[in-house]
């Protein structure tokens, strides 16, 4: 569904903004368009319009301004971008493509495709990360002597991390990857899934920011005289194995499981996802393929950093030690709400992250998991399929090495608690509501 929002003042202005969202069909609810309505709304004069393809009694009435279209209609979308200036997109697929279509046909002077992700040249052709992307960004480049175009590139959104996921921010709700604990870490839980190496089997990284700096530095953008193709921002930049350091420290516990995994063996597990027909398991292997391979990882300071200073940005630690939904609670047999002792293990930790050749072989073809496995191999189509001796999961931790219940380096001392005193997150409400709460994720 589309959304318009209208501006704070009622006069018109140089200005036209739509921001379009096929996710926003929860009124009264957050989302990454309307985080940046709200934006425009509170600190510029823009005239800002949100398309919506039902009718938006709720937004209305709290005063934007909200048109209805039909995205099967050229003529209904060039009527609602007559006069516009700029279009920030978050839909995807065939409605995206008929919206570029109607802005060239409008003379729209800019567009913002639906990305807010990594770096798109290095998606590649993976339909699962894609969807659609490639295709307006291809539509795009072949409009670009009559329309100005720019790629907002943010890597990973914090909220991934939050209580009940993106989903209770009405972020990612079509991605497959949305909900609590789908990319990862489940800090509710306390399990990870963490792609901690790349395929020269060196530290992978990773560029994370809030959806709500998102909002921040895009507003920002729309009065820079001329857009790059790539602007590009960044809340912190880390290594995965820092990240899931940092969450272990906000929440003061170990973890109850961690598969550290690197590029073959995510690879491995794709494969029998694929032959296996699980779409689902396609989904959450996808991203964090993608991470060990870089896709979300960039230069830093970031370009828009760099252009807007002044923006406090919010960090990791922050975000996760003031999730409510992650209290150090239990319910006991009688529904009453009990304490957990949350102390750290007194055990030494090691004082390195986990070797990769410990866990997994340069050679993608042959996947060596833990110490002393016996590899098996699997015939598929056109060849044979090593499975990883400890299983297709990755090993957890290295417990057969140290003993030491699979707690990796304590990376806290030296980089994660680097991190909890860098941004200011005033005004940041991460104070979600608990689980099946059925108000979960409203911002009022």
């Amino acid at each position: 569904m589309r959304i318009a929002v209208a501006g704070k003042n009622s006069h018109l202005t140089s200005k036209y903004i739509i921001c379009t969202d096929t996710l926003l069909t929860y009124t009264g609810t957050s989302g990454l368009a309307l985080l940046i309505a709200q934006e425009i709304n509170n600190t510029t004069s823009h005239q800002l319009i949100i398309l919506s393809r039902t009718h938006q009694t709720s937004l209305i009435a709290s005063g934007y301004n909200c048109q209805a279209v039909d995205y099967n209609n050229p003529a209904s979308l060039q009527h609602a971008l007559m006069g516009v200036d700029t279009v920030i997109s978050t839909v995807m697929g065939n409605p995206q493509l008929r919206l570029i279509e109607a802005a060239v046909q409008c003379r729209v002077r800019r567009f913002a495709p639906a990305e807010f992700e990594g770096q798109p040249g290095l998606r590649g052709q993976n339909t699962l990360l894609d969807r659609g992307r490639n295709s307006a960004l291809a539509l795009l480049y072949h409009y670009r002597g009559h329309i100005q175009y720019t790629v907002f590139v943010c890597g990973i959104l914090y909220e991934r991390f939050s209580v009940n996921g993106m989903m209770s921010h009405r972020l990612g709700v079509n991605s497959g990857y949305g909900n609590e604990g789908e990319f990862i870490a489940d800090p509710r839980q306390m399990t990870s899934m963490a792609p901690i190496y790349d395929a020269a089997n060196n530290l992978s990284s990773i560029c994370l920011t809030s959806a709500y700096d998102v909002a921040q530095f895009v507003v920002r953008a729309l009065d820079m005289p001329t857009w790059p193709s790539e602007m590009s921002m960044c809340g912190e930049r880390m290594t995965v194995h820092t990240l899931v350091e940092t969450i272990r420290a906000c929440r003061n516990r170990p973890w109850a499981s961690i598969d550290y995994q690197a590029p073959a063996n995510l690879e491995y597990q794709m494969t029998m996802a694929q032959l296996g027909g699980d779409t689902a398991g396609q989904r959450r292997l996808a991203p964090l393929l993608a991470t060990a391979e870089g896709r979300y990882d960039f230069v830093v300071p970031a370009y828009l950093n760099s252009a807007y200073p002044d923006i406090q940005h919010t960090n990791i630690f922050k975000m996760v030690s003031s999730q409510q939904g992650y209290s150090n609670t239990t319910v006991d047999i009688k529904g009453n709400t009990q304490a957990v002792n949350e102390a750290q293990s007194n055990l030494p930790l090691p004082e390195q992250p986990p070797v990769a050749s410990d866990f997994n072989s340069s050679d993608a073809r042959t996947v060596n998991v833990g110490s002393g496995g016996q590899e098996a191999s699997f015939s598929s189509g056109g060849g044979a399929i090593r499975e990883p001796a400890v299983g297709a999961g990755g090993v957890a931790g290295r417990e057969a090495k140290d003993g030491l219940d699979g707690i990796p380096n304590d990376a806290v001392s030296r980089e994660a608690k680097d991190h909890s005193g860098l941004a200011n997150t005033t005004g940041k409400d991460y104070g979600y509501p608990q689980k099946n709460d059925p108000s979960a994720g409203v911002k009022q």
